[in-house]
């Protein structure tokens, strides 16, 4: 492959379009009354090809996304929810076996969700300092949660106070933009705030599940998740980046009313603007680091 993941955009949507190969060149093709319309697609730059209603792929564009190691997958409308996505090629065995060996400590598990949930602090501060420019400042939150996390003894009482947590951030986006009566309901409300965090979510997600595809890490040994529950890991992982930039953009477009794909374009760029997939990878591969041969 010529580009890490990290040096790669995250995830590229389209929807309505037929993706193929023209040329030696990945396109994507749009008819519109007698014509049709190309643009090239710099898929070696890519980590995640997010396809949607309305979009076909051929099998000559399929094996060129594989070559580059390209994760693609098919998706609901405004990329959610995920249908179906691909998994073409082998990994390297060191990181799962490395994790696997590791998981069966129960402490270990317990002090790895600890130092996960403290890497989320810190993506919390620098993402929200980004967006609001000192005039929202969640400090006094996190260092509550900062101390709660030295006296967790239990994988039941961290998801008690990251909970908790999550719940002040939320009064506190709701209060400084004037959002009235929300309550977190996930998959259900009607109201742009929830809808706008299901759908920024499974970005996080969508990042998420790529890290743990580059290192060969099964989602099936999580920290905290239910073990029994599909992805466990991917939530896990995916909780460190979504409350620092997926739930404040998600709150801003709710209070600006904003369409959902320019919505889900503030928060692909909140996601590049804190190096978010890097972040990922650093968590994971500094839990496996100097155990994976």
């Amino acid at each position: 492959m010529s580009q890490l993941y990290t040096h790669r955009e995250g995830i590229t949507y389209l929807e309505q379009c037929r993706v193929m190969v023209n040329n030696e060149r990945l396109t994507l093709a749009r008819r519109k009354e007698a014509f049709e319309y190309h643009w090239s697609i710099p898929f070696a730059s890519i980590c995640v090809l997010l396809l949607g209603p309305g979009t076909s792929l051929t099998q000559q564009a399929a094996r060129l996304l594989s070559s580059e190691g390209v994760m693609v997958a098919f998706s609901g409308g405004q990329g959610t929810p995920l249908h179906l996505a691909s998994q073409s090629e082998y990994r390297e065995p060191g990181y799962a076996q490395a994790w696997a060996r590791q998981w069966f400590d129960e402490q270990w598990r317990l002090q790895a969700a600890i130092d996960f949930q403290r890497q989320r602090c810190e993506v919390v501060e620098e993402g929200w300092a980004r967006l609001f420019q000192a005039t929202l400042d969640p400090a006094p939150v996190l260092s509550r949660y900062l101390q709660t996390l030295e006296t967790i003894s239990s994988t039941g009482s961290l998801l008690a106070a990251e909970g908790e947590m999550s719940k002040q951030l939320y009064r506190l986006l709701a209060r400084h933009l004037s959002i009235e009566g929300f309550s977190r309901q996930p998959q259900s409300a009607p109201d742009l705030a929830n809808r706008f965090l299901d759908q920024g979510n499974y970005l996080a997600y969508g990042l998420a599940g790529l890290v743990l595809w580059v290192l060969g890490i099964p989602h099936s040994f999580p920290l905290v998740h239910g073990k029994t529950r599909r992805g466990a890991l991917v939530f896990d992982l995916a909780d460190v980046i979504k409350d620092g930039c997926i739930m404040p953009v998600a709150f801003q477009c709710a209070a600006e009313e904003t369409s959902e794909s320019e919505f889900r374009k503030r928060a692909l760029r909140q996601l590049k603007d804190e190096q978010a997939l890097e972040v990922l990878f650093e968590v994971m591969q500094t839990r496996c680091r100097g155990l994976a041969g």
